[in-house]
């Protein structure tokens, strides 16, 4: 069951989901560059790289970095 939050449906879970905010956003980055800080494993960048023209996040924790490059 959804409830309605200012109007939209809303459920636990995937609400927040990396790919339900790029789908939120997709209007407004849509081919725009997007810039993501602390993009741990690049889940949003993902997602957001269906829209944007361009992608690019920082991440400070290592090995979440070098997982975010090779994705």
């Amino acid at each position: 069951m959804l409830k309605m939050i200012d109007d939209k449906p809303y459920s636990k879970c995937p609400y927040r989901s990396p790919k339900a905010v790029s789908d939120a956003i997709s209007d407004i980055i849509q081919g725009k560059r997007v810039f993501e800080l602390g993009c741990s494993f690049g889940d949003n960048l993902a997602f957001m790289s269906r829209y944007a023209s361009r992608v690019s996040g920082i991440e400070v924790q290592e090995h979440a970095c070098k997982i975010a490059q090779m994705r």
